[in-house]
């Protein structure tokens, strides 16, 4: 499984043993998890001239590293390790360190800053990250489908609600137990600082689930594009970035128009925002490797799609 890493300096209330160092003074779009090399790698400069960096000395060697979607953070495990560990990038110092919570894949907030882990008691929610974390609750999965047919998990920014999307259905989660929000959604995003939920339905477009009630839906966007098989968000929720069978469409929410078209990617999705407002990463065919990665700058006058090279070494 590829996973790309933003990362951060160590989360001294939950650190118990430091395990690595790594000068990360360089300025970055961001950073790619290699799960084919096990290596951290930067994005260097700006849409357009970016390129892959060389790999990243951590100090120690991650099995594999999840962002955080502010980009300050990220989760990840050591082999052989009993808790996950956590790498923070802050001014030219990034710091791996291991925490309190024990090995599972974590889930993240729109924001970033709150987390969610599956443990035996239900999803384990921790928040404050990465300064002051702290655990919260546990949100009880009780008539949620069996864990193993999980595709994604979404958790609130203030922790209270989870969504879980499996290939079956839409799921709420919160104190309460499980709610079935509906089978036909293709994709599903809750918003920041929210409990709306932002959903794809095929010849429905986007819909808006009122604090993620199943009763509650209106109109959010209706492209013409009627059928998608997952949707990305720009930082400021006015740009869509649609994955569509025939390639990626880039949609301004407040004109309905589309702003950009690209049919001869296929199969491609936004793994990740990058740094600014709508520049995407996105993933390489099958999403293991560094190699094949882009980047649309959904920013820029005319949106574009480029590649992103290697850095050769001097």
């Amino acid at each position: 499984m590829k996973l790309y890493s933003w990362i951060i300096l160590a989360i001294p209330v939950l650190a118990t043993a430091q395990v690595g160092s790594v000068d990360l003074s360089a300025p970055a779009l961001g950073y790619l998890y290699d799960g084919h090399s096990k290596s951290l790698r930067a994005i260097e400069g700006v849409p357009g001239a970016a390129a892959i960096g060389e790999p990243m000395l951590l100090g120690v060697e991650m099995e594999w590293l999840v962002v955080s979607p502010n980009r300050r953070f990220a989760l990840g495990h050591v082999p052989g390790a009993e808790r996950l560990t956590a790498v923070r990038l802050d001014g030219g110092l990034g710091m791996a360190q291991e925490t309190e919570l024990a090995v599972s894949r974590p889930w993240y907030s729109p924001g970033g800053r709150t987390v969610a882990l599956l443990s035996g008691e239900g999803l384990e929610v921790w928040t404050g990250f990465p300064d002051t974390p702290r655990r919260m609750h546990t949100l009880a999965v009780a008539g949620a489908p069996d864990s193993g047919s999980w595709t994604r998990v979404d958790v609130s920014d203030d922790g209270g609600i989870a969504l879980v999307r499996t290939a079956a259905g839409l799921w709420r989660i919160d104190e309460g137990g499980a709610e079935l929000l509906g089978d036909s959604f293709r994709d599903a995003l809750l918003l920041r600082d929210s409990h709306d939920v932002v959903a794809w339905e095929d010849g429905q477009g986007l819909l808006l689930l009122r604090k993620a009630k199943a009763n509650a839906r209106e109109q959010w966007l209706r492209p013409e594009e009627s059928e998608a098989t997952g949707f990305a968000l720009s930082a400021d929720e006015r740009r869509v970035l649609l994955t569509t069978s025939r390639g990626l469409v880039l949609v301004d929410r407040e004109s309905n128009r589309v702003a950009g078209r690209w049919e001869d990617e296929p199969g491609r999705a936004a793994s990740g925002r990058a740094e600014g407002n709508a520049v995407f990463v996105i993933a390489s065919q099958g999403g293991e490797s560094s190699e094949g990665v882009l980047i649309l700058d959904g920013d820029a006058e005319v949106p574009q799609l480029m590649a992103v090279g290697r850095r050769v070494s001097e």
